[in-house]
């Protein structure tokens, strides 16, 4: 947060193109974004663009290293990228669970939640509910429509959504058209999170195209 202070205190003065520029001009009906408001979207589109955008593609390999045929089926362009991707973000979220704060007495399924309490959304867990994913254990890289929650929901649904899409969409078109099948040699050592799934370490051995 100092850190990104400081840039915003720089770039106030000496604009650029970057996005903390952008946000410093944004105007709607006179209202501009605070500091506050500005740092934190920074903070999250760090978190989101990089570490969780990381976790995505060591996520997809390993999925993809364990189903020789999906692999198949995307390199080969049987399955279409982009609604490829989402289901390797359902199956294995690189954002298990996020905390929100109850902003007014409410229920949940029947849990009563207070104005004040704090509750962790398991992302990771509603992407498996089996009363919305047909076969939820299973990887279908042409599941079609899928509702996966990998990107949150409703005002809080990721703002860099389609970047991450992209990033994904490039990362494994690249890794697809090099490398003809992958092999997973040990078992992947997973970083130890409770918000954050991702391979610390992942040995394959690639089969070049």
């Amino acid at each position: 947060m100092e850190y990104l202070k400081e840039v915003l205190a720089h770039r106030r003065v000496n604009p650029g193109e970057d996005l903390i520029s952008t946000m410093l001009d944004v105007e709607d009906s006179g209202d501009t974004l605070t500091d506050a408001e500005i740092v934190g979207t920074s903070i999250l589109a760090l978190n989101a663009g990089y570490e969780a955008t990381v976790h995505a593609i060591g996520d997809s390999l390993l999925t993809l290293a364990r189903d020789p045929g999906a692999y198949h089926q995307l390199a080969s362009g049987e399955a279409d990228a982009s609604t490829a991707i989402d289901e390797l973000l359902r199956l294995d979220s690189p954002l298990q669970m996020f905390e929100r704060w109850v902003l007014e007495d409410t229920e949940v399924g029947g849990q009563p939640l207070a104005k004040g309490s704090k509750v962790g959304l398991l992302f990771g867990s509603a992407n498996h509910d089996e009363s919305v994913f047909e076969a939820s254990e299973g990887l279908d890289l042409m599941r079609a429509p899928n509702p996966h929650v990998s990107f949150g929901a409703g005002v809080h649904h990721c703002v860099g959504a389609p970047l991450v899409k992209v990033e994904l969409e490039v990362a494994l078109g690249l890794f697809t058209r090099r490398v003809r099948a992958i092999e997973l040699k040990e078992t992947a050592n997973r970083i130890e999170s409770l918000v954050f799934r991702g391979v610390r370490h992942l040995e394959l051995e690639l089969t070049p195209v």
